[in-house]
């Protein structure tokens, strides 16, 4: 009977399990051992029941071949103890005594097979390969359930995975060694301008995205080092990293490298990048709205030196002037009086009294002039309407312009905050004071109305129209200074100017509704 050599044919920790022979017999144990070593099998001979058990305690068999009568026990004895140490081993009857009570006592023992002595030696080395068989096919099975087990849970772990790379925001690739593209979720692939992640896998992608310039000769630097996370397994983390899409534009890009290992051995690199355009443009803006702010902080610095020294030059100048002149009046008349023995003319007197009263006539009425420049009485005492009513009569009597003032009832009746009133008649009077110097216009019309919960203010004139350089022009602060004010009530500023057809100005203020006392205003 030629057998395929299975003991081989097993895995290594299967193949060394060992084959016990237990006979009293020495002659028929050495005879067993030597037949199944021959065949390969490694076997552990004894000839007492007690030496098999203790054999069995200390080390792992697969089959054990026990003869029924033995001189210390009884063969089926032993079976049962074998058996309750070893459930997974098989035995095998092996007696020179066969009749069909010991058969019949082996089947109900559970023995693999009963082998009489007598019978062709090869019939036991048959039993023996088909019981390492049974071994085999047991060992089969649980591996392959093991690994059913293993792959069910390597799927949901990979899912999980997946799922994860598929859901999150921030775009995710892997590299191998050689900096090749392993995986890569959605994010990554629509960041880059593809359509679909096999575009990028077993791609370049130092080369592709971190130092593709398209159109030029010199190559954008690797910023994150992604060479340096591949050879010596560093971490690596970038702010402001250039990436490029496949269409060769580029973007601004955070970067995070680290390295991925796989049982201790570095495999690749795992990178995640955002795109951080949105984020680079708030800073900008932030940048120039500092800056912006700086300007305007030094022009209104500026401005208030300005009228410092204004207020100064006219308190000097004419202040000076006149209160000299009543100086010298006074001490004229105070010596007249008092000199001894002489009275002056009454009519001199009188010329020099009447000189002391028209120069402080001219002190009233300076003082009167500085302080509406700075801020008219009106708008503290009648309030906004009435301010704007005397600014567009004093703006039409010193420019000779058209200007007309519109307010709505609505307005009229509205009891509008100190702030706001302010910054409305401010804005007016800026505005009117640009088209007097800058526009060249011959029309101007204001219109002050509610909508709403808002407060409108439109002023347009029929000038030369500004222009979008005029705006951003580093010289407009008296624009920057009226989007200040309104910016600081909550609310929005526009200006907006066509060549040749003039300029508009547009102002919305969010107001608190209090009804005051009705008046029309006639202008």
């Amino acid at each position: 009977m030629n057998e395929p050599n299975f003991q081989r044919m097993m895995p290594s920790h299967v193949r060394f399990q060992r084959v016990l022979v237990v006979d009293d017999h020495k002659g028929q144990l050495d005879t067993v051992v030597a037949l199944l070593e021959r065949d390969g099998f490694d076997v552990v001979g004894c000839a007492r029941a007690d030496e098999a058990l203790a054999l069995v305690e200390q080390e792992a068999f697969a089959v054990a071949v026990v003869d029924l009568r033995l001189s210390d026990s009884d063969g089926a004895r032993l079976l049962e103890q074998l058996q309750g140490k070893s459930q997974s081993i098989r035995a095998i009857i092996h007696t020179g005594f066969g009749s069909f009570e010991s058969a019949k006592e082996a089947v109900n023992l559970g023995v693999f097979a009963y082998v009489e002595k007598s019978g062709d030696p090869l019939e036991l080395l048959h039993h023996v390969h088909r019981a390492f068989k049974g071994h085999l096919s047991q060992y089969a099975e649980a591996l392959e359930a093991a690994v059913a087990e293993r792959t069910s849970l390597l799927q949901a772990r990979e899912e999980r995975i997946q799922l994860l790379l598929d859901s999150t925001a921030e775009a995710i690739y892997g590299l191998d060694l050689n900096g090749r593209c392993t995986f890569c979720n959605p994010a990554c692939v629509r960041l880059l301008g593809y359509h679909e992640s096999v575009e990028l896998l077993g791609q370049d992608m130092l080369g592709l995205m971190h130092r593709m310039r398209r159109n030029s000769a010199s190559p954008s630097s690797d910023m994150l080092g992604l060479d340096d996370v591949i050879r010596q397994g560093k971490k690596a983390h970038v702010e402001n990293e250039i990436l490029w899409r496949s269409d060769g534009s580029s973007f601004p890009a955070e970067c995070w490298a680290v390295p991925m290992y796989r049982h201790d051995i570095r495999v690749g690199v795992v990178v995640t990048f955002v795109d951080i355009t949105e984020r680079k443009q708030s800073e900008d803006l932030l940048r120039k709205a500092n800056a912006r702010l700086r300007d305007l902080t030094r022009e209104l610095e500026e401005t208030k030196e300005q009228e410092r020294k204004y207020i100064a030059r006219e308190l000097h100048d004419e202040f000076g002037q006149i209160l000299t002149g009543l100086k010298f009046d006074s001490t004229w008349v105070l010596r007249k009086l008092q000199k001894q023995g002489s009275v002056a003319p009454l009519y001199d007197l009188e010329e020099r009294v009447r000189g002391m009263n028209e120069l402080l006539d001219q002190a009233i009425q300076s003082v009167q002039r500085m302080a509406t420049s700075l801020r008219p009485a009106v708008l503290d005492a009648l309030g906004l309407v009435d301010a704007l009513e005397w600014q567009v009569r004093d703006f039409r009597r010193r420019s000779g312009l058209r200007c007309d003032l519109s307010i709505s009832p609505e307005t009229v009746q509205l009891e509008i905050p100190s702030d706001a009133s302010t910054a409305l008649f401010r804005i007016i009077q800026e505005v009117l004071t640009n088209v007097l110097r800058h526009a060249n216009a011959k029309d101007v019309s204001i219109r002050l109305y509610v909508d709403g919960e808002a407060l409108f203010l439109e002023i347009q004139d029929t000038g030369i129209g500004i222009t979008e350089e005029n705006l951003a022009g580093v010289t407009s602060y008296g624009i920057r200074g009226m989007e200040e004010r309104v910016s600081l009530l909550g609310g929005e500023f526009y200006v907006s100017g066509f060549p040749e057809k003039g300029t508009t100005v547009q102002v919305t203020i969010p107001i608190m509704r209090s009804v005051s006392q009705s008046y029309a205003p006639q202008v």
